[in-house]
């Protein structure tokens, strides 16, 4: 048996790992790039489906469309003889997909009319086509 010099054991012990050794501190390596992507991928993708899905809430329940409709007192300058309500709750119905046609008719200077025109009704059909690509 041949003896190894201090200088030999030393330096094979510097410059030679074990194969285990070495494969754990790759696989380390990997895992922490890895979990770094990860997080920063979870850091942005939280917060940007918390708006959407916020967006989506706020927009299809009535009671956006009622306060504006009640604030501005748009219903009440044209004579409109409808609750308010009702314009919130067609709006929110459509919206959710509860209805495919987005018209009100009310009684407007003696006669019942239709509330929204054929624009109004693509607008707003874009609006929830919209909104159904946000939520997915």
């Amino acid at each position: 048996m041949m003896h190894k010099s201090w200088r030999v054991k030393r330096n094979i012990r510097k410059h030679i790992r074990k194969y285990d050794a070495a494969d754990s501190n790759a696989a380390k390596t990997a895992r922490s790039v890895l979990g770094v992507a990860l997080a920063a991928v979870f850091a942005l993708t939280v917060p940007i489906s918390a708006i959407f899905f916020a967006a989506n809430l706020v927009f299809r329940l009535p009671d956006l469309y009622n306060f504006d409709i009640s604030r501005t007192v748009v219903a009440e300058d044209i004579e409109l003889k409808t609750k308010t309500d009702a314009i919130g709750d067609l709006i929110s119905d459509y919206m959710f997909h509860r209805t495919d046609y987005f018209q009100l008719r009310a009684e407007y200077q003696g006669r019942e009319k239709p509330v929204f025109s054929i624009n109004d009704g693509m607008n707003i059909g874009r609006y929830r086509t919209l909104l159904d690509h946000t939520i997915i």
